[in-house]
């Protein structure tokens, strides 16, 4: 486990969460995930974002948050995640992908000037191990050819601005 690396990331958490509403985080988030990736807005069909946009901003929180405190059961959440959305189609691992480094541009966003290096190291630590975990979710209940990767994997934000 990578206490400090748990710490800043939850820490950053509280301080966006503090300073902007759920709803406004999700919002941006959803914003930065479907401006990548347009077609994807075919999955929440049914489905009511202001509603639910908070819910996934906090339960990817949650993933990042596993990936660095309970491993195990960040493999084992992950790939539960991955096969219970085969039901809305979604069927490649960088939607997964494009998600959390939504949520993580939104993070740093909001930051602004107060995102530092031992951010951007600390983050990308932990996007590192969330796309394992993905991965092999992948892997496992889509199929090995499935899903290819992008050269999205090793963002350093650099372009967010903040």
């Amino acid at each position: 486990m990578y206490y400090d690396h748990a710490k800043l990331i939850e820490d950053s958490i509280a301080e966006v969460r503090a300073r902007r509403s759920l709803d406004d985080l999700a919002a941006s988030m959803f914003k930065k995930f479907f401006h990548r990736h347009p077609e994807a807005e075919a999955f929440f069909t049914g489905f009511d974002l202001a509603e639910i946009g908070p819910f996934k901003f906090c339960k990817v929180g949650d993933a990042m948050i596993d990936v660095l405190k309970f491993p195990s059961y960040s493999e084992s959440s992950l790939s539960e995640e991955v096969y219970r959305h085969q039901v809305h189609d979604v069927r490649d691992k960088e939607y997964y992908f494009a998600l959390a480094d939504a949520y993580v541009e939104t993070i740093k966003e909001t930051l602004g000037d107060d995102w530092t290096g031992q951010h951007t190291e600390c983050w990308h630590d932990t996007l590192s191990g969330l796309r394992h975990n993905i991965d092999m979710a992948a892997k496992e209940h889509l199929g090995e050819g499935s899903c290819p990767v992008t050269a999205t994997r090793d963002r350093d934000y650099s372009d967010v601005p903040g």
